[in-house]
């Protein structure tokens, strides 16, 4: 079928699963690799996933005939981890082959072929199967990644309208017909994890409009600059809509040593205000700095000084008018901090829109294991086009782009909050559970209110105690970097033999403690690429499944066993996992990931938590503000279970012995006040469960002379004496 058979190290024990072609199909959808009821069919998408697929089909009027079907491969390699160790077997050969010819083209001879990948393999046949379809949903990452050839994730890939065809060398236009490619997730990901099944059904959908020429888009109309006057007949007229959502475009008031912007909302100025409302498919935007002016500029492009001074002061009156309810995108948040700070500093006092409603909270309600980016949501719910994916708002070209690119994100804000409004009011978020308590939707602002007022105070770093915890670090590091290469020797690996594509860096010089890159240096790199680099994922990987041949691990959640580009994983629940086998304990393999585990956690803590608050203001990534404080930037809607997200830095998840930097500034003290455990309080309040109930209010409980918390006391409840033996 054109496949590269030969060249292939997948060695298929049964003939491959072909594709199902049917004649005047719709489009053809690509999944990633057969499964075994497939292959014992010896058909495409028959197994139990595959009803996902044709749920998803059925809802927009298909059958199983309009479709054709084909997988990136058409072979399975049997037994556990057998695709896995067939890319692992091609890296071996392709490198021992590479040593052969590098012998055989200095005496002159043919070079041989290198083997190839399974899925390099396959391509040639893959291909000439997509050249007989102008509409292909490629289903999962590897397919995604095959067919458009790129490395971004399916969770960016899917749901973009991508376009791809001959172009004419001379004149670089399409010839002929174009491709239509719409990528989505796999049906079997689905399957395992149905969260996901809303956005699938929506993805098929959507291809099916766009495929059909049915997609319901109309490019709003943009009406720019306008005057104090025009803007308020704007906005008060007549019906009133039920919301008018605003949007705001920032500049930073500073940038790093490198260019990049600092952005900050409680110091980033107003370039672009958009409105937009309902039933007008329109947006006005009003034009306050150029996206090309400097940070210290104290006069608008646009307007005179009278002008800018009446538009703002429309706006101001607006956004306080409580006849009209403003909506946004994450406006509780980002945007009410910028208009504060910039109201504050243009009239002396902050302008808080009331009352407002906030999109991304309302999301956050309705569907709260999902994304709740914009961009995501805009690709469920609407056909508006992938308008983000090239980083307009902080990188147009001009002025006329980037106001177009702000009057879109205000209509498509429009385009979303219908459904999610109707959803929310489905399942009550508007309204309290009870007399007592507030809705839903109200919980949500005041925790976006909560995490402003935490970014707005900051917390005060001692510089005294993050030097000692630097150079702690430092040493601690070096300590299992020793303890690591020595367990690699004693298994017989050469740790300056490994892959790296890098250049060889220079020879470092030693620097003063103060120097932003020197305790960088000292942890992670040294003066020869190929000595093993713990910091590398490649070559860890390289070392665990390669030279080590380990299988998947064990007791480790699927999300965490596979990168979001689908290679094996090495992350830290992957490294505990092996540090725990039994067997790998036996042969001493243990203590080596151990090793290489401490290691790790003492170069992360130091890179992630410690080093980026030195006090190194416009440095890259230094965290630490001219106030001598960190100021993290906290999301109510950051994690499906309801916790509070933090970064830059992620003040939620330090090591206990990192918290010690953060102190009360002269003059104050620190209060702690933590809701830890909620849940089991709230579980031992409830059902009066008495050793529960002693945890938090009574005698604490010890075992073996340590005080036993709530999570071990709940345990005990499920399992008794085994848990404490």
């Amino acid at each position: 079928m054109g496949a590269l058979c030969g060249r292939c190290s997948l060695r298929q024990d049964g003939p491959p699963v072909p594709p199902e072609m049917h004649p005047g199909a719709l489009f053809l959808a690509v999944a990633e690799r057969p499964g075994d009821v497939e292959k014992k069919e010896g058909r495409p998408q028959v197994g139990p996933a595959s009803r996902e697929l044709f749920n998803a089909l059925r809802a927009v009027g298909l059958q199983r005939r309009d479709v054709s079907y084909s997988n990136v491969l058409l072979c399975l390699r049997s037994g556990k981890n057998g695709l896995e160790k067939a890319y692992r077997q091609t890296a071996l050969e392709r490198k021992a082959v590479e040593k052969e010819n590098k012998a055989r083209k200095a005496a002159g001879l043919t070079l041989l072929d290198l083997p190839l990948d399974p899925h390099e393999a396959c391509k040639p046949r893959l291909q000439r199967e997509l050249e007989q379809f102008a509409h292909v949903i490629p289903m999962g990452s590897m397919a995604a990644k095959v067919i458009l050839q790129t490395s971004t994730g399916i969770n960016d890939l899917r749901g973009t309208l991508n376009e791809r065809g001959t172009l004419d060398g001379q004149t670089g236009k399409v010839i002929g017909e174009i491709q239509k490619l719409l990528p989505t997730f796999n049906p079997a990901h689905v399957s395992h994890q149905k969260r996901w099944r809303s956005v699938f059904v929506a993805d098929i959908a959507r291809a099916f409009r766009w495929f059909k020429g049915t997609m319901q888009w109309n490019e709003p109309r943009l009406i720019s600059r306008p005057s104090a006057a025009e803007l308020q007949a704007w906005l008060y007229r007549e019906p009133w809509p039920a919301f008018t959502v605003y949007d705001l475009e920032t500049l930073p008031y500073e940038k790093d040593t490198k260019g990049d912007g600092l952005y900050d909302p409680l110091t980033d100025e107003i370039g672009l205000v958009g409105f937009a409302r309902p039933g007008l498919r329109e947006a006005m935007v009003v034009p306050i700095r150029s996206i090309k002016s400097l940070p210290t500029a104290s006069s608008s492009p646009f307007y005179t000084t009278t002008e800018l001074r009446d538009v703002l002061q429309v706006i101001a009156d607006f956004m306080q008018d409580g006849r009209f309810v403003k909506a946004g995108w994450n406006s509780d948040s980002y945007d009410l901090q910028v208009i504060q700070g910039n109201f504050q500093r243009w009239f002396g006092v902050p302008v808080t829109p009331t009352p407002r409603l906030d999109g991304i909270l309302l999301h956050h309600v309705v569907a709260s294991e999902h994304f709740h980016s914009l961009a995501f949501v805009a690709s469920v719910y609407t056909d508006a086009p992938a308008w983000k994916n090239d980083d307009t708002a902080t990188n147009a070209k001009n002025d006329e782009e980037w106001q177009k690119y702000c009057g879109r994100d205000c209509c498509i804000t429009v385009d979303v909050l219908a459904p999610l409004i109707t959803e929310a009011n489905r399942i009550g978020a508007f309204t309290p559970r009870h007399a007592s308590l507030p809705s839903l939707l109200a919980v949500e602002h005041s925790m976006t209110e909560v995490c402003c007022g935490l970014h707005r105070v900051g917390m005060h770093v001692n510089q005294s105690e993050r030097l000692r915890l630097e150079i702690e670090l430092v040493e601690s590091a070096h300590k299992w970097r020793g303890a690591l290469f020595a367990r690699m020797t004693e298994a017989g690996i050469d740790v300056g033999n490994f892959n790296d594509d890098r250049k060889k860096p220079e020879e470092l010089k030693r620097r003063a403690q103060d120097d932003d890159e020197a305790w960088e240096d000292r942890l992670t790199k040294t003066t020869d690429a190929r000595v093993f680099n713990p910091s590398s994922r490649e070559q860890v990987a390289e070392l665990l499944f390669q030279r080590l041949d380990l299988d998947l691990a064990d007791n480790v959640q699927e999300k965490d066993l596979w990168t979001e580009s689908g290679e094996r994983s090495t992350n830290d629940a992957v490294l505990r996992s092996y540090v725990g086998d039994p067997l790998l304990k036996h042969n001493g393999v243990s203590s080596l990931v151990h090793a290489l585990r401490m290691l790790r956690r003492a170069t992360k803590t130091h890179s992630t938590f410690v080093h980026p608050l030195r006090p190194a203001w416009g440095e890259p990534r230094c965290y630490l503000h001219r106030d001598g404080r960190a100021h993290p930037s906290y999301r109510a809607f950051g994690t499906g279970v309801g916790r509070i997200a933090a970064s830059e830095p992620n003040t939620l998840n330090q090591p206990p012995n990192v918290r010690a930097m953060f102190t009360a500034p002269s003059g104050y003290s620190l209060v702690d006040c933590d809701q830890d455990s909620l849940h089991l309080r709230i579980i031992g309040s409830r059902w009066r469960i008495p050793s529960l109930q002693e945890a938090y209010l009574g005698k604490p409980r010890l075992h073996r002379g340590h005080r036993m918390g709530p999570h071990e006391l709940f345990a005990e409840l499920l399992y008794g004496d085994r848990f404490m033996k």
